[in-house]
């Protein structure tokens, strides 16, 4: 565990981010009420610009979401077979499914899962995309869950930016020669 991530101690908590786990541990106080200090309290909140800090719900875990990890964003590639590749994650739920669409949501194709699969973590995926025809091309990458839940066309978006999972956010501009 290097220093900037808590040397020599870290109290991990599952189902919470890692921003919210406590670094440079050197001991534990049992409270009956919880903790009031700055990054909690003003933080680690999901608020709109209008609200107060506290009046926002506490950042706990990471909202459904998946994102393009290859191609990079204004690549240029020949046509052909393009490999295109990511990661989703569903926090304590599991990822079931993810598709991609090349033509701003009119069809969506399905990528195959590559790699481990374990819970809590990223789950690694690739789609092997197949076009002939030169162009610009949004690639929109989408996840869902074991509960059904699918990740939205757009974010909610709030004061510091917390849950950002909308595909529109993720996706990935290429130009095909």
């Amino acid at each position: 565990l290097p220093l900037k991530h808590g040397f020599p101690l870290r109290a991990l908590a599952l189902g919470w981010t890692g921003a919210n786990c406590v670094k440079w541990l050197n001991r534990i106080t049992l409270m009956d009420r919880p903790y009031e200090g700055f990054f909690m309290d003003n933080v680690y909140r999901v608020f709109q610009i209008d609200q107060g800090s506290k009046s926002g719900e506490v950042v706990t875990s990471l909202k459904l979401k998946t994102i393009i990890t290859q191609p990079l964003a204004a690549e240029n590639l020949s046509a052909g077979s393009i490999a295109i590749r990511g990661a989703a994650y569903a926090g304590e739920s599991h990822v079931e499914r993810i598709e991609l669409s090349m033509d701003d949501g009119a069809r969506w194709e399905e990528a195959k899962f590559i790699g481990p699969d374990e819970p809590y973590a990223w789950r690694q995926w690739e789609y092997i995309w197949r076009v002939e025809k030169g162009g610009r091309y949004d690639i929109l990458a989408r996840a869902t869950d074991n509960q059904g839940r699918q990740q939205p066309m757009t974010a909610q978006w709030n004061k510091l930016g917390y849950g950002n999972n909308g595909v529109l956010e993720h996706a990935v501009t290429v130009t095909i020669k």
